[in-house]
């Protein structure tokens, strides 16, 4: 019973003394309340708010698929772009960013929009051929036109623009030498045809139409492979892009964190003050 009444005591007597206190101090502790509260607006309004975009691509891979004729020839093409070529071609846009005027030029982007943006960041994606550039940037600016400059510029590289060339070039060479085999193809074709005219046994007649139709399929393989070497000399690049500079998050610090946070730390502050100021008084 005793200790009951000993423990409600001590309560009572704790919440009396903490009154008193809060009241001797409350100028003090309001002040640094206050101040903490300015304090958070005014880092707020003096952070600079920083949007952030990605760019997610994948480095091309130029390959026709395996094709072989009646006689067993091989007619293929791959050239496969290096992954960390291009990554490295898109890292080199910060450097080329500390000159904003060259950084506008060289992007065909008008310099306003160059003055705006603040870092690129990029990296690969684990165990596949796409890579993201990250965009952190102050105010609103043309990011299709930015997308496009950046494509181009990587384009423009020396390693990366020489592969290019020599992929337009190898699907130039398997171009002829699908021609010659065309070629080849349609005079056995029409001579095939003109042995079907002539009188031969039944026997002879089968295996003649069934190697017709083998070579008709070869001249349709052929013609679908022609048509894509054709279209990547004229359509191919080295980078596709999968996914545009278009979802924009802000990293700025949200109002209401900064002040409760300010406001925190500084009424904390305010307390040990306030309490050591009280102890001082009673020495």
């Amino acid at each position: 019973m005793n200790e009951d009444l000993n423990l409600t005591q001590i309560i009572e007597n704790f919440l009396i003394h903490t009154i008193k206190f809060l009241l001797n101090y409350k100028k003090l502790l309001m002040l640094f309340f206050l101040s903490g509260v300015a304090i958070g607006i005014l880092f707020y309004s003096l952070t600079k708010n920083q949007l952030k975009t990605r760019l997610i691509a994948k480095t091309s891979v130029f390959q026709l698929g395996n094709i072989h004729t009646n006689n067993d020839e091989y007619l293929g093409n791959e050239l496969v772009i290096n992954r960390a070529d291009a990554i490295s071609a898109a890292q080199s846009l910060n450097i080329l960013l500390q000159d904003k005027k060259k950084f506008s030029k060289v992007l065909n982007i008008k310099k306003e929009n160059a003055e705006n943006l603040i870092e690129f960041s990029t990296d690969s994606v684990q165990n596949t051929n796409y890579f993201y550039i990250e965009l952190k940037y102050k105010r609103p600016v043309d990011l299709l036109k930015l997308e496009n400059g950046i494509i181009n510029y990587i384009h423009s590289i020396p390693i990366i623009k020489n592969k290019m060339l020599l992929a337009k070039k190898n699907n130039e060479l398997l171009i002829e030498r699908l021609d010659s085999q065309l070629l080849k193809l349609n005079n056995l074709q029409i001579s095939i045809l003109e042995g079907i005219n002539k009188p031969q046994p039944q026997n002879n007649m089968v295996v003649v139409e069934r190697n017709n139709l083998f070579h008709h399929r070869d001249i349709i393989d052929f013609g679908v492979i022609r048509r894509q070497c054709i279209q990547n000399i004229e359509t191919a690049t080295v980078i596709d892009v999968s996914q545009s500079f278009s979802f924009v998050s802000s990293q700025r610090f949200p109002l209401m964190i900064s002040i409760f946070v300010s406001t925190f730390c500084f009424t904390l502050i305010g307390f040990f003050v306030a309490v050591f100021n009280d102890m001082y008084k009673k020495i």
